[in-house]
C-alpha cells in the first residue's frame, strides 16, 4: 500500500528580476521543500532536485514534450512538433538524420570542436585585455555552439544571440519580458526562412544533414521547418 503524501507548496516567483539575478537561495528552498513543488505564484509543478530533473526526460508517459515544453500555451503552440516539443516516435523520427553525429566517436570529435570554439573566445579576452563574464562569454558562446554544430556559414548568423535571448524569454510566464520579447519571434521565424537553406550550410553540418535526408525522402520535417525551402 502507498501512502500519498500532500504536494508541498511554495511562494518562490522564479522569473522575478530579484530571482533571476541571483537564483540560488531561491533554487535551495525549492529543493528542500521536496521532490516535487507546486508554485503558488504560477499554478505550476517543478522537480528541483537534480536525480529527478535528469530522469523526467527518460519518462514520456508521466512527462511528456509533446504539449510543448514551456509555460504559455500560446508559445507552446508555436514549438509544437520540433525535437523539444515531442515524444517517441516522433522525437525519434525528428533525430534519426543526425544519429551518425551523435554516436561517441562523433562526440569525442564534438569535444575538440568546442573546445576549440571557447579557445578562441579565450584568445578574445586576452587580447583585449579582459572581458565580461556574462556579455562576452555565457551568452555568446551556447548560441557560437549551435550555430557552428548547424554548419551556418558565419556571414548568415546576424542576431541569433538576440534571437536567442528572446526566445528563452517567452519559455516563462507572459511577464514583461516576454511580452517586449514577442516581436523579435516572428522577426525570428522570418530571419530562420531566409537564411536556413543550403548554399548557407557547411556540408558536414547538422543543418545540412536535416536538408539531405529530406531530399533523400529518409525524413520528413514539418511544413515549417526553416532547414529547406518551402514548396
Amino acid at each position: 500500500m502507498h501512502a500519498t503524501l500532500p504536494l508541498p507548496t511554495s511562494d518562490v516567483a522564479l522569473f522575478t528580476d530579484d530571482v533571476l539575478h541571483d537564483p540560488y537561495p531561491a533554487l535551495r528552498r525549492l529543493r528542500e521543500a521536496g521532490p516535487a513543488v507546486r508554485l503558488t505564484a504560477y499554478d505550476a509543478r517543478v522537480l528541483p532536485r537534480y536525480d529527478h530533473v535528469r530522469a523526467a526526460p527518460a519518462d514520456q508517459e508521466r512527462f511528456s514534450s509533446a504539449h510543448g515544453v514551456g509555460y504559455e500555451d500560446q508559445f507552446d503552440a508555436q514549438t509544437k512538433g520540433t525535437v523539444p516539443a515531442g515524444d517517441p516516435p516522433d522525437h525519434t523520427r525528428l533525430w534519426a538524420p543526425l544519429s551518425d553525429k551523435l554516436v561517441p566517436k562523433a562526440r569525442a570529435g564534438l569535444r575538440t570542436r568546442i573546445a576549440a570554439l571557447a579557445d578562441v573566445l579565450v584568445a578574445d579576452a586576452v587580447a583585449k585585455g579582459g572581458f565580461d563574464t556574462v556579455a562576452d562569454h555565457a551568452a555568446v558562446f551556447p548560441v557560437t555552439v549551435a550555430a557552428d554544430l548547424a554548419g551556418l556559414a558565419e556571414e548568415a548568423r546576424g542576431p541569433l544571440l538576440s534571437f536567442a535571448d528572446a526566445a528563452f524569454n517567452t519559455f516563462g510566464p507572459f511577464n514583461a519580458r516576454a511580452q517586449a520579447s514577442t516581436p523579435f519571434i516572428s522577426q525570428m521565424s522570418g530571419y530562420l526562412n531566409t537564411v536556413m537553406v543550403p548554399e548557407n550550410f557547411r556540408p558536414d553540418g547538422w543543418a545540412a544533414a536535416i536538408h539531405q535526408a529530406a531530399d533523400r525522402g529518409t525524413s520528413r520535417p514539418p511544413p515549417w521547418c526553416p532547414c529547406r525551402p518551402r514548396t
